[in-house]
């Protein structure tokens, strides 16, 4: 025997928001200053992705109604490329920064007149950076050679409940390297 309680909808809320993307080769640039041809294959990508959010958590017993930003969307994300493609050869350095994030809803209570957490409160993943590289090198139409390294940096992850001062989990996974050959029919 045991009772369930569970929010089964949310109340009201809005999801807007804008993203900016730049992607730009040297090509043009090689080609008209009659630079070397290899120099074209230089590049960068860069994009920066900007949200706002909202959503009304109804009020339960006596648990009030409440606004947090939708669970799974960040006020931020900002990626940066450098890259090379001639040849058949790729190589992209890639670095990408993400803000906090709320990854559930808790539950709270009012107490004094101040909302409180009844439990551990709402659970966020921390901001979050990591580079990754990613190396391709089509040998020709069939075969392909692949090498990629992801999270080189070895940055953390960190999750918290309520507010930055109370984490729940701290991990380091390690950079990750995977290589191999690709055929295709």
């Amino acid at each position: 025997d045991y009772t369930l309680t569970t929010l089964r909808n949310g109340g009201d809320g809005y999801l807007r928001g804008l993203e900016v993307f730049v992607t730009q080769t040297a090509e043009d640039f090689v080609a008209s200053n009659g630079l070397p041809d290899w120099m074209g294959g230089f590049g960068v990508k860069a994009s920066a992705t900007f949200v706002d959010s909202e959503a009304t958590v109804p009020g339960v017993g006596t648990t009030p109604a409440r606004k947090v930003s939708l669970p799974g969307a960040s006020d931020g994300v900002y990626n940066l490329q450098a890259l090379y493609e001639k040849y058949g050869l790729t190589v992209r350095l890639a670095y990408q920064y993400r803000t906090a994030w709320m990854q559930g809803i808790g539950n709270y209570q009012v107490v004094n007149n101040a909302l409180v957490p009844s439990g551990n409160g709402d659970t966020y993943w921390d901001n979050d950076e990591e580079i990754d590289l990613t190396v391709r090198y089509q040998v020709n139409k069939n075969l392909e050679w692949f090498f990629d390294a992801s999270n080189i940096g070895d940055q953390p992850s960190r999750r918290y409940v309520d507010s930055k001062t109370y984490t729940i989990e701290y991990e380091r996974f390690g950079p990750r390297y995977v290589t191999g050959m690709r055929f295709n029919f």
